[in-house]
């Protein structure tokens, strides 16, 4: 028997105690959560009691966000160049949105959370970053780009002339 859960959930850009709330509708019976706090529940089930520990953690605890925004804000804290990194970061994708030249692209806050986050990795780690973009690019079917067969057409022509 499951004797104790707990439940990690982001925000975005809802209150706490909605989340929480949200949370609670999870269960059976009525139950009432709080954030960061164990609740105890019992249940009945093949005639028996049980009874269990629920704890939900909705984050970031002190604002808005997702985890991205714990992320950004842990990077944040590992020095000068970091935090640097992370505020330009942020800054960078504002100023993007603020172009009003986008859109189709982080027309949702949690889109924008993810790409500020983003933004800070790809310039903290580029080849951790590229990685899914690596596998992403080889499943694509490029050839059927008119960009890849203008640019790439000489070399198919070379080849085929070698032969």
């Amino acid at each position: 028997m499951i004797e104790s859960i707990v439940i990690i959930k982001d925000c975005d850009a809802r209150k706490h105690d909605d989340v929480v709330n949200e949370i609670a509708t999870w269960f059976s019976d009525t139950i009432t959560l709080e954030n960061h706090k164990i609740c105890k529940y019992t249940i009945s089930a093949s005639g028996q009691q049980i009874a269990m520990q629920i704890m939900p953690i909705v984050i970031p605890f002190d604002s808005e966000g997702a985890i991205e925004t714990v992320l950004l804000h842990a990077l944040a804290e590992h020095g000068e160049q970091e935090s640097f990194i992370a505020e330009q970061a942020s800054k960078y994708v504002h100023d993007l949105i603020a172009s009003e030249k986008l859109s189709n692209y982080l027309t949702h806050n949690r889109q924008i959370t993810k790409a500020e986050y983003s933004a800070a990795i790809a310039i903290t780690n580029p080849d951790h970053s590229t990685e899914l973009f690596k596998g992403l690019a080889m499943a694509c079917p490029w050839e059927e780009t008119e960009a890849i067969a203008t640019h790439y057409g000489c070399i198919s022509t070379a080849i085929a002339s070698c032969q």
